[in-house]
């Protein structure tokens, strides 16, 4: 009995000093004045601070806000990965001249039983050389004296790590920046060499007082029962439409979302007797059409999916008003002139992809595929199945005819045709596949099998055959009145803005030179890093900021001038 009072007592004590995961994210950017129409890169610090502050290792996507009173809202996801992340807000070449704070959050973040997670933010100047637009109230003019006369908060150091660099460097040269972790402690930081042409930065809270503002164990209560993010952005929809309650009644309803191209990005829903559905992804990255598709017996039912956003719209704090002055008119001219060359250069130039959380649902390790332009064609899905993909069939009555797959299992033993095939076109799913069996295959260049059980959500397949076309011919395909295509706003890819291969260094007017989001610091070394200068002249600021492995910040500041 005692030791049952004593196994008691101890799951009591184990119960209650157990506490839910508590994020917090600190947002590190580029630089924090900006032009409409440039990108904001970001670099992610997200926290667990349930106990001692640790990378938290829970959620796998972040949501990013840029807001201003009476302005909507611009936002970004970002992918996680070990509790860093990083990827780029676009600003709308409309959005205008002010002061905006720019918020991050998890999906967990929302299972808290206040808006804490909202309680701290960035704060970034947007001007907008095209319109007069402002930000109402957020906006005052000085004349050149007073504006230069504004004293402008000095940049206090933490942690250990400093920065080596030259004073001075030629146009157009590549120079090294050295940066030296002289702690005890490995650190992850973000690092960047931007512009520093004299417009006033605005004040911002320090990623300093980012930890020393964080809430205390145990004094942030989770209540909600959102699903954590541990893999992916999860997907919430709803039915809508005149018949949405008659579909929903339908047994064994199924939903599917895809994306045209991108086999991996392929998901399924069952649909809950009150029209709700929801899709564990593993990251949809880019910005891209996606396809929703009701897999529905009577397709002359009014009804179709509906995707909730992910976003809050956070209702942003007061911040300090922009100062505008005559004396801005040089340093903004030619920054309207650098964003120009900017986008005739193309982002893709100037970065290098990071790496990113990769899909576990379709492997094409195990794919085995036909390419059409190595056999003798032909005109229909029949004769493509009897002559070259051998362990393809068309099977049925005539008015219920479909794919079939000879299955192989890992002894060795063949089965007969099975017919629970997932067929897709150009990776979206044809849940009416005599569509598919009349299409024209001579539009086809490969045929993908994946001859393995596969699930798909709560949806267990046989295999899966995908049918690639040569030109994205699945905009020929009529779907039912049930199929929505949308556009959908994806994860950010992370990038590092190195500009390694400028193209023309003659008009070089990057304002930002280098922009990394994840270097690591080994303690007690160094890490060198070319930079590019651009070909004018001027002053340029290097910026580290990030976080030890004890959760210690670390912030340094040098510069360098360019002639």
């Amino acid at each position: 009995m005692k030791k049952i009072v004593a196994y008691i007592f101890f799951v009591i004590i184990s119960l209650e000093s157990f506490s839910a995961p508590v994020e917090r994210i600190y947002v590190s950017t580029d630089r924090s004045v900006y032009l409409a129409g440039e990108q904001v890169f970001c670099s992610l610090f997200c926290l667990d601070v349930s106990g001692d502050p640790v990378p938290s290792d829970l959620s796998s996507v972040a949501y990013v806000e840029l807001a201003a009173e009476g302005v909507s809202n611009v936002t970004a996801k970002i992918s996680l990965l070990e509790g860093r992340g990083s990827g780029y807000l676009m600003l709308p070449p409309t959005l205008p001249t002010g002061n905006y704070r720019l918020y991050a959050y998890t999906t967990q973040n929302r299972n808290e039983s206040g808006k804490g997670y909202l309680s701290f933010s960035k704060v970034i100047s947007v001007f907008n050389t095209s319109t007069t637009s402002r930000v109402k109230g957020g906006v005052k003019i000085l004349d050149a004296d007073k504006y230069n006369s504004i004293e402008q908060p000095s940049a206090v150091s933490s942690g250990k790590a400093s920065i080596v660099v030259s004073r001075a460097a030629r146009t157009s040269f590549v120079i090294p920046v050295t940066i030296n972790n002289v702690g005890g402690e490995d650190a992850s930081v973000s690092v960047s060499v931007y512009h520093d042409d004299g417009i006033h930065e605005p004040d911002s809270p320090s990623i300093k007082e980012f930890i020393n503002r964080l809430p205390s164990p145990g004094s942030v209560s989770v209540t909600g029962d959102l699903v954590p993010e541990y893999d992916g952005e999860i997907l919430y929809a709803n039915l809508v439409g005149q018949d949405w309650k008659s579909v929903a009644s339908d047994v064994g309803l199924t939903a599917f979302i895809s994306s045209s191209g991108e086999i991996a990005d392929t998901y399924a829903s069952p649909v809950a007797p009150d029209g709700s559905m929801v899709f564990y992804t593993n990251n949809i990255f880019g910005d891209r059409e996606m396809i929703c598709e009701l897999c529905s017996a009577d397709t002359g039912r009014k009804a179709h999916i509906s995707l909730k956003s992910p976003f809050i719209n956070v209702d942003p704090e007061a911040v300090d008003q922009l100062c505008l002055s005559p004396s801005l008119l040089e340093p903004l001219r030619f920054r309207n002139l650098a964003l120009r060359q900017n986008l005739s250069v193309g982002l893709d130039t100037l970065v290098e992809f990071l790496p990113s959380r990769v899909s576990q649902l379709i492997s094409k390790e195990d794919c085995k595929v036909y390419h059409l332009d190595d056999y003798v064609r032909f005109p229909s899905m029949d004769e493509l199945c009897v002559e070259i993909v051998k362990e393809l069939r068309i099977t049925g009555k005539k008015d219920e005819r479909h794919f079939s797959v000879l299955y192989n299992d890992p002894a060795g033993k063949q089965y007969n045709y099975l017919s629970n095939v997932l067929t897709l076109l150009d990776g979206v799913p044809m849940t009416d596949q005599s569509k598919l069996i009349s299409f024209d295959a001579m539009l086809l260049s490969d045929v993908e099998l994946y001859l393995h059980p596969y699930l798909l959500g709560h949806r267990v397949f046989s295999s899966v055959v995908n049918f690639v076309t040569l030109r994205n011919n699945i905009t020929s395909v009529r779907f039912s009145d049930q199929t929505r295509v949308f556009d959908f706003k994806g994860v950010s890819y992370p990038v590092a803005l190195t500009a390694r291969n400028v193209p023309s260094a003659e008009n070089d007017y990057r304002q930002t030179l280098y922009w990394h989001p994840s270097v690591t610091l080994e303690a007690g070394k160094e890490k060198r890093l070319e930079i590019r200068t651009p070909s004018y002249p001027g002053v340029f600021k290097v910026v580290v900021e990030g976080l030890d492995s004890e959760g210690a910040p670390i912030y340094s500041e040098s510069s360098f001038e360019v002639r």
